[in-house]
């Protein structure tokens, strides 16, 4: 019987973390999708960005949204950037947080940041014009 109970046991705890991790995912696709409505056009327009630049070299050509988890931490983070440098710190610090410092081409973020500040921080400074801020 008690060998029964360690397995139902083990059991109620990979449902449980099973739940845990569906629940997370739930909760970034909600933030995803929040940032997205958020900021419509930039939001769109950064993947596209990173997605051409390739910072992590993961371009396969077909898997035009596998930067969104970068781009779901970097755009909330674009409001505080008065220059190119800015945004280029940025960039490195968030693809080193996701990807580690060796498994990305740092010498990509430059081209990345360059972009980011001539195409996305303009229409986000538009938009706080707009809303009145």
């Amino acid at each position: 019987m008690l060998l029964m109970d360690n397995v139902s046991f083990a059991h109620a705890r990979i449902v449980s973390s099973g739940k845990q991790a569906m629940n997370e995912a739930d909760k970034i696709m909600q933030e995803r999708e929040r940032l997205k409505r958020k900021y419509s056009t930039a939001y769109q327009r950064l993947s596209e960005i990173l997605f051409a630049e390739d910072p992590a070299g993961i371009n396969c050509d077909v898997n035009t949204d596998e930067y969104e988890p970068e781009v779901d931490t970097i755009m909330p983070r674009l409001h505080d950037c008065k220059s190119l440098d800015d945004v280029n710190r940025i960039v490195r610090e968030e693809f080193i947080k996701w990807f580690g410092g060796t498994a990305t081409f740092p010498d990509r973020y430059p081209n990345a940041a360059k972009r980011i500040w001539e195409e996305i921080i303009p229409e986000l400074e538009n938009g706080k014009r707009d809303s009145g801020r």
